[in-house]
């Protein structure tokens, strides 16, 4: 059994050539694109991107975006927050005319070609904590 990735460049490292090359070229899209106050950490074996659920740091951190890699596919989660963002979000996928996998809440893609980038840029960059946690305490409620 390997042992699991620790680090951000251990999950990295650990990927296979083919998928490398679509994990760096969209963890390099969300860190240029990615607003203040959202960071990067490794969680549950992902590649996650968000914030601290209290400004300051405090009760845990929210997941904006995850990058994850799977037996047969690597997976984009996306937590939208805005009403109908996810089927926006698809949608503007779907008109660049990149194909588009999805299921269990997540893009699927097995190579780079396979990725929107310009969608994902736009839809992080549009992004703040702030919506992120008034959506959590929505649907907290």
């Amino acid at each position: 059994m390997t042992e699991p990735t620790r680090t951000v460049e251990q999950f990295m490292a650990a990927l296979a050539p083919e998928r490398r090359a679509a994990a760096e070229a969209l963890r390099a899209t969300v860190l240029a694109n990615l607003p203040a106050g959202f960071d990067e950490t490794l969680d549950y074996g992902m590649l996650a991107y968000g914030t601290a659920r209290e400004p300051g740091g405090g009760g845990g951190r929210l997941s904006l975006l995850s990058i994850a890699d799977h037996a047969p596919y690597m997976a984009l989660y996306v937590n939208c927050v805005e009403p109908g963002g996810e089927e926006a979000l698809y949608a503007r996928w779907r008109a660049t005319g990149t194909p588009l996998e999805t299921g269990s809440r997540a893009i699927r893609f097995r190579r780079l070609d396979e990725l929107a980038l310009g969608v994902v840029a736009e839809w992080i960059a549009a992004q703040s904590p702030d919506a992120l946690r008034a959506a959590f305490a929505r649907a907290r409620r």
